[in-house]
């Protein structure tokens, strides 16, 4: 297999390419709405690629986002952003032939940053079906799977909490809210992005 990671280079020299898409996948509209890759669509992680309780979207909602993006099955996608290998993995999942990745966070883009957003012409995409690709709780208690934990280092110690409501689309400001929240606790880290005091608390000990 290719390595789909792809240098700043790569993606500035295929900027006017209509067979190739750059899509920014974030929780929150903040980071792209300040300056985003000349020609790069904003996909929400939890707005467009799944639902409150965390499962994927639909083939019928996930074929009408890559239309409307101007995706067709024959298009080179590049993700880049906070969430980039959450749309690489649905992508490759669904057997899209060619997916590629920004090597390493957004920042890496050192070339002209775009203010507006672009609008493509609306494409056909034939969706292959879906082999399982969610896993159940009762997956996960038969312990014969390896399951990696792919939050930050202060959340899978404890140490901090993102809550749930993260992901509520009830109001669709509040939910932006939160996601710019639990992404401020991880710029907390040295290699994150700076963002706003962050508020993710800490939780509370157990009782004696």
């Amino acid at each position: 297999m290719n390595d789909p990671r792809v240098e700043p280079d790569w993606i500035a020299a295929r900027l006017d390419d209509p067979s190739v898409r750059v899509v920014e996948v974030d929780v929150s509209p903040a980071a792209y709405d300040s300056g985003h890759i000349p020609g790069a669509l904003l996909w929400n992680a939890y707005g467009d690629l799944r639902h409150p309780d965390y499962t994927l979207v639909d083939d019928d909602a996930l074929a009408d986002l890559l239309e409307r993006s101007g995706i067709s099955n024959r298009t080179t996608v590049v993700f880049y952003g906070y969430a980039a290998h959450l749309g690489y993995w649905l992508m490759t999942s669904r057997g899209h032939d060619d997916v590629r990745l920004l090597d390493g966070p957004r920042e890496r883009w050192t070339g002209r940053w775009a203010a507006e957003a672009p609008a493509h012409p609306r494409a056909t995409y034939s969706l292959s079906p879906a082999g399982r690709l969610e896993a159940t709780r009762e997956d996960v208690l038969r312990g014969d799977a390896v399951i990696v934990d792919v939050r930050s280092q202060l959340e899978y110690e404890g140490e901090r909490f993102c809550p749930r409501a993260l992901a509520s689309r009830s109001a669709g400001r509040a939910a932006s809210r939160a996601a710019s929240t639990c992404r401020s606790r991880r710029s907390g880290r040295p290699t994150a992005v700076t963002a706003p005091t962050p508020r993710c608390r800490t939780p509370s000990p157990p009782p004696a």
